[in-house]
């Protein structure tokens, strides 16, 4: 028979702390995903339905990070091919495969980070779209321009991480304290 350990702590203190530790740790997951989603959302610049060939304007030069978006599963974008050239000077924009496609999803839709551009000044741009498949409906697909947010993503999704495995841990260690009497 083994001996029990005294270890000098109050059973109510354990579930204080693991119920204080579960309010912390919910409260942290929501805080961080209506930021995340506010960052998102404010980080678009441009959006534009998926047809042939547009022009449209950056208010600002930089980096833009290009998203194609439409339902989820839907396999629209199948070898499309995109073009961007400047349509003051007539020079193509080059655009950059990325080797890590962030997706963003929501019930119905997704949007797949797919390619990123530097625009060297405001104005207007011509986006040229190859490849879309016959009967793809432009008002339900598009593609979009955003801001640089990629760094920005991965710290709110350590935090997001982070704060499930306090609320876990909370709610294991909760538990163990209610069921095995100290």
């Amino acid at each position: 028979m083994a001996a029990e350990m005294d270890i000098g702590v109050n059973r109510d203190v354990i579930i204080s702390a693991c119920v204080a530790g579960l309010a912390a740790g919910t409260a942290a997951i929501a805080a961080l995903i209506v930021r995340l989603r506010r960052m998102l959302k404010e980080g678009v610049e441009c959006e534009l339905p998926v047809i042939p060939r547009q022009t449209f304007e950056f208010c600002a030069p930089g980096e833009k990070y290009l998203h194609l978006q439409g339902p989820r599963f839907s396999t629209a974008f199948w070898g499309v091919k995109l073009a961007l050239k400047d349509e003051a000077t007539g020079e193509p924009v080059p655009l950059r495969g990325v080797i890590f496609r962030m997706v963003t999803s929501g019930i119905s839709r997704a949007r797949i980070f797919t390619h990123r551009c530097m625009i060297s000044h405001a104005g207007r741009y011509e986006l040229t779209i190859s490849g879309i498949r016959e009967g793809t409906d432009p008002a339900s697909a598009g593609v979009v321009f955003t801001k640089p947010y990629r760094a920005r993503a991965v710290l709110f999704i350590l935090g997001l991480v982070f704060a499930g495995m306090l609320t876990v841990a909370s709610i294991v260690f909760g538990i163990m304290a209610l069921a095995h009497p100290i």
